[in-house]
């Protein structure tokens, strides 16, 4: 049983450091030469001889500049600028929504404050009233005068 286990995990991990140098990328450096013999054959090798002329080989395209990858790239580029521009008109929508409501907040403290000062004004004017001597009809007028005024504040505030 343990020598199954041992057996087991020797190949996982052969296996492991196999696919590992095989995903890695092979790159060498080696000379190649070119050179037409007498019957106008062409050859390659990676040994010089003789009117052999040296050939400067470039790498084939790596897979991101092929034209699908570049199309890609392209298609994800206005992706991303589409959702950076939602987003931004997003923020900026949130942001005029907030000043709405700040500045809506702002109209309703003043109305609040103008109502109280209104109530306070009454009831102040009810006191000097009463101090100078005042009609019953009068003072009953005021009083629902300041009645309604305190429905309006609560109401408004």
């Amino acid at each position: 049983m343990t020598v199954d286990i041992s057996i087991r995990s020797a190949l996982v991990e052969a296996g492991s450091i196999i696919l590992a140098m095989l995903l890695l990328p092979v790159t060498t450096v080696a000379d190649v030469y070119r050179w037409v013999d007498e019957k106008g054959n062409v050859h390659y090798s990676d040994q010089p001889r003789e009117g052999a002329s040296e050939v400067e080989l470039t790498p084939p395209p790596t897979q991101s500049d092929t034209n699908a990858d570049l199309a890609q790239r392209r298609e994800n580029k206005r992706w991303f600028a589409e959702q950076r521009r939602r987003r931004e008109q997003l923020e900026a929508e949130e942001k005029s929504q907030q000043q709405q409501r700040l500045a809506a907040r702002k109209r309703q403290l003043r109305i609040c404050k103008k109502s109280k000062h209104k109530l306070t004004d009454k009831q102040a004017e009810l006191s000097a009233r009463k101090r100078a001597g005042i009609k019953p009809k009068t003072e009953n007028l005021l009083k629902i005068k300041i009645d309604q005024l305190r429905t309006q504040v609560e109401r408004d505030c």
